[in-house]
């Protein structure tokens, strides 16, 4: 799948993360490149590969937070070359490769962390990236992804599959032992952060002084089928 929003938007990501005006910050964003660095950090980590990395922005908040060495991984050129200009922009320590999250450069089991920000809706089949992924995680390695809970067959835009919590569970279960699944953006904050310009200003300005609504997570639940993120941690990677 092509995407164009790259050469529309620019590095954007990389945009709301640096403002600091109500209006142009993300309080969605950062609340869920937090999680990222969270759990990232607390694992110690000495090389994370980010797949699906986009404009690199996560890729060097990872570098920074972490110390590890960290490598995202592109298969747009438009995105690629963002990436590479943001982080020679930044002097990040992070760098960027062209490939795809199918075909990762690295050894078997060579791995401490792969990162998937927001990449499983965009491919029609989820089994080779999660496989990918296992592969060149070490035993105590572990995949870290977020990825839209469904809603409704109609998809939002460049998705092609949305996934509902036990499904997103279930595939990764495939291929590694132990896998939790959390969720988050609850369905009433979500929807006035999206459909009122006030509301989201004031979200985000509480999210400046500290007080971020988005940053709640909660294991993944029927009763909570409405909430709009998913997110997984996945380890122990199965051998084949």
């Amino acid at each position: 799948m092509s995407f164009t929003k790259y050469e529309t938007r620019g590095a954007y990501h990389w945009a709301e993360i640096a403002h600091r005006l109500p209006h142009r910050y993300s309080a969605r964003l950062h609340a869920l490149y937090e999680w990222f660095l969270d759990e990232s950090t607390k694992r110690h980590p000495s090389l994370i590969v980010d797949v699906g990395c986009g404009d690199a922005a996560l890729t060097h908040l990872l570098a920074e937070a972490t110390g590890a060495r960290v490598v995202g991984i592109e298969p747009e050129p438009s995105g690629f070359e963002l990436a590479k200009r943001a982080l020679f922009r930044a002097n990040s320590s992070a760098e960027v490769l062209f490939g795809k999250g199918e075909e990762l450069p690295f050894e078997d089991g060579k791995t401490s962390l792969v990162v998937m920000c927001e990449v499983l809706e965009h491919v029609p089949v989820a089994d080779t990236l999660l496989d990918e992924a296992a592969r060149i995680l070490d035993l105590s390695g572990a995949l870290l992804l977020s990825t839209p809970q469904w809603q409704s067959d109609d998809l939002r835009e460049h998705h092609v599959h949305e996934f509902k919590a036990r499904e997103l569970r279930e595939i990764c279960a495939r291929f590694f032992e132990h896998v939790e699944v959390l969720v988050g953006d609850p369905p009433p904050i979500y929807n006035r952060y999206l459909s009122s310009v006030w509301w989201r200003a004031g979200v985000n300005a509480a999210s400046l002084l500290g007080r971020n609504p988005f940053t709640r997570r909660l294991p993944a639940t029927p009763e909570r089928a409405g909430w709009r993120q998913l997110l997984a941690i996945a380890s122990r990677p199965r051998r084949r």
